[in-house]
């Protein structure tokens, strides 16, 4: 090769092999071209032509097409290792949308080449185009699996495989199918649980639906912590080329702080925020804290120490205008049941069964469209769209839905109630001696929490006396297992009000007697006991 190129010159001999390569691609192309005209003169013109000819109704050659392409490719398939998706991933998309996007080479192969066979995806034939797409991909999936137990495909076939490369909702054929196939108790192999998988789609739709958002949008997770960490972590992952800075503010949950704390250990910079003594936050002052390599901010929607909202809503609508990759998270737990996902504008929602009166151990998070690939937190079994994978909790699920719906339905009328108790509490308040309240008693507070401080007087000392007589406050949150309560130290409140503070919950089933009786509890306390500060 060396001689060649001395005596002809490197320009010559490359410029000779771009001619033949280029002659060779030349000819190939001709060739591709040339037989796909062919085959596509003999599949679709030819060949249904001799078929008309014979009286053969005109749907009968793209179904015989169709089933077996599905049956070559699934036998393809079948050698290469490929497996169906996750069955409850298919009955979720079948259900919440009314089609299902299977992506495996079967449903692509029909889904390209029906539109075309039928002159487009319009009106009624798209729903004849979806049922034999369905039909095809699932004697492919026959092919694959030759000599399993299927039949819970065959009862769903339809439904679990229309494919979505068409444009018409097919919710109107899916649903009576998938309610069929939820009557098929029985049939199903031990992998493929058809009855669950509906049962969790029916859940997933009413959390959905009590957070005004996409089912595709909801993960289950195992509580406000869970989704907390995982959504800073799914955010610091999208946004770790643009920068490794966090805001957040200093009165979030220990959940937040905590994972904020360990970001830091790997590197990230986090801005925490102090709010003023009444717990109050704006928009501007989060927003004067974002800088340009911000990758995330997460803020929570109601403090569940003090009861203070915060403005969410201003600050994603001024994160949009500042700085568009900086992703939004808000610890919704306090609030949910009091907003649309989509109207509030954060990319990650937080929220938890137990604070509407569903079950412990069970809650949600939202991600919202700006959301890129975000990073599973667990790898496994495929779940929660392969994104959290493990054993989903039906029981707990169950609760939620329920515990979702009640919420959704009888929204208006419990925060109504709500804000009543909240009003009769500070009336029966008014005049108590050493008593602050804190967080304010304006509107934009949650009517279902009231902060307090008996100045001088413990707050653990008022738990364990209050306790002793059947009547339940704290001395903050919940999920701090007796720590001194990092909201409280935010505030900077002189030492013997924040020694005495205290928080009052409501719940729909809270009663003016048994806020009467709180009142009078507290009032014997001040009364029998003298100040310890």
């Amino acid at each position: 090769m060396g001689k060649v190129a001395t005596k002809l010159g490197r320009g010559t001999l490359f410029g000779a092999l771009t001619v033949v390569l280029g002659a060779f691609a030349g000819a190939f192309a001709w060739a591709f071209f040339f037989l796909m005209n062919l085959g596509i003169d003999l599949l679709w013109v030819k060949a249904p032509a001799a078929l008309a000819a014979r009286g053969f109704p005109a749907v009968v050659y793209p179904l015989a097409f169709c089933l077996a392409g599905g049956a070559i490719i699934g036998l393809f398939q079948k050698r290469c290792g490929a497996y169906p998706e996750d069955m409850n991933t298919v009955m979720a998309q079948v259900k919440a949308t009314g089609r299902y996007e299977y992506r495996h080479l079967g449903a692509s192969f029909t889904g390209a080449l029906l539109p075309l066979l039928f002159g487009g995806s319009i009106g009624p034939e798209a729903g004849l185009t979806g049922v034999i797409a369905g039909l095809a991909t699932w004697v492919g999936d026959k092919m694959r699996f030759m000599g399993s137990q299927v039949r819970e495909l065959s009862q769903v076939g339809v439904a679990a495989v229309v494919s979505a490369t068409f444009s018409a909702p097919l919710f109107g054929l899916v649903a009576p199918l998938a309610g069929y196939a939820d009557e098929s108790a029985g049939a199903a192999p031990p992998t493929i649980e058809v009855p669950r998988a509906t049962k969790l789609v029916a859940y997933l739709l009413a959390i959905a639906g009590a957070l005004g958002a996409k089912p595709e949008q909801i993960f289950f997770t195992s509580c406000g912590t869970e989704g907390d960490n995982w959504a800073l972590r799914a955010a610091a992952w999208q946004n770790r080329h643009a920068g490794r800075h966090i805001v957040t503010t200093a009165v979030e949950h220990s959940a937040v702080l905590a994972c904020c704390k360990w970001l830091e250990r790997e590197g990230w910079e986090v801005t925490y925020l102090a709010p003023d003594q009444d717990g109050n936050l704006s928009a501007e002052q989060v927003l004067e804290a974002v800088r340009p390599d911000t990758a995330a901010v997460s803020v929570m929607l109601v403090n569940n120490e003090l009861g203070n909202r915060y403005p969410v809503g201003a600050i994603a609508r001024g994160l949009a205008a500042r700085n568009p990759k900086t992703l939004l998270h808000t610890d919704a737990v306090q609030g949910l049941g009091t907003f649309s996902a989509k109207d509030l504008g954060a990319d990650f929602v937080t929220v938890s069964a137990h604070k509407i009166g569903g079950p412990k151990g069970v809650g949600a998070l939202y991600m919202g469209p700006r959301v890129k690939n975000p990073r599973p937190l667990l790898a496994g079994g495929g779940q929660e769209r392969g994104l959290r994978s493990g054993t989903e909790a039906t029981a707990q699920l169950a609760g939620f839905a329920k515990a979702a719906e009640l919420r959704l339905e009888r929204r208006t009328e419990i925060q109504g109630r709500l804000a009543g108790l909240k009003a009769h509490a500070l009336d029966r308040l008014l005049g108590f001696p050493d008593l602050t309240v804190l967080g304010g008693v304006s509107s934009d507070t949650a009517p279902h929490i009231l902060a307090l401080s008996l100045a001088g007087w413990p707050s653990q000392n008022m738990v364990n006396d209050l306790g002793a007589q059947g009547i339940c406050i704290s001395a903050g949150s919940a999920c701090h297992q007796g720590k001194p309560s990092h909201v409280v130290a935010a505030l900077k409140l002189p030492k013997r009000m924040a020694s005495g503070v205290i928080r009052l919950s409501f719940g729909p089933e809270t009663t003016e007697a048994e806020i009467d009786a709180c009142v009078q509890a507290l009032r014997r306390h001040h009364d029998s006991r003298m100040p310890m500060l």
